[in-house]
């Protein structure tokens, strides 16, 4: 989906999607129509565990090779989903990288109603890993952030859903929580 921070605003929405399943085609969607940046917003809890010394710019290991350094989408979706694993340590990353973690906020949206935020929700809701990816729409010319009118367009040719942060935090608000 794409996540629009305000729906009067003049432009800005994210593409988002949850680190667990990404894959190539998802990667390559997101880096076509993106910023090019891949930012996996994760649960602070979860970037403790894969991060080490504070350095965010992150491969898997296996593509220490010149042939794949670790920038292709495949290597990108591979990354993403091991940051999704349970089983992922920070031994299993090289720094840098072409996968930037972001911890997001303790609390969620509740805290900070922000895109980064909405990725690790919705991949919550779905039942997977607190980790998402994120990649803020583009202009076509790529100088600017996607004005409003050509997001709404790109959705609908994209067949994509179009979903405000206020939408997903009322959503969120008028749920049950699971304590």
């Amino acid at each position: 989906p794409v996540i629009v921070a305000d729906r009067e605003e003049l432009g800005g929405g994210t593409l988002v999607a949850a680190a667990a399943r990404v894959n190539p085609k998802t990667l390559t969607f997101m880096m076509k129509y993106g910023s090019g940046m891949i930012s996996a917003p994760m649960a602070k809890a979860t970037y403790s565990e894969v991060v080490s010394n504070g350095v965010t710019s992150l491969s898997l290991k296996q593509h220490s090779s010149a042939q794949d350094a670790g920038f292709s989408a495949e290597s990108r979706s591979e990354t993403l989903r091991a940051l999704a694993s349970k089983n992922s340590v920070a031994s299993d990353f090289q720094t840098p990288g072409h996968v930037i973690a972001s911890p997001t906020e303790e609390g969620g949206m509740k805290a900070a109603p922000r895109p980064l935020e909405a990725a690790v929700e919705l991949a919550n809701l779905a039942g997977l890993s607190p980790v998402g990816v994120a990649s803020e729409l583009v202009s076509e010319d790529r100088l600017s952030r996607m004005p409003l009118e050509d997001l709404e367009s790109f959705a609908k040719a994209q067949n994509l859903v179009v979903t405000s942060i206020e939408d997903l935090l009322s959503f969120l608000l008028d749920s049950p929580s699971e304590e």
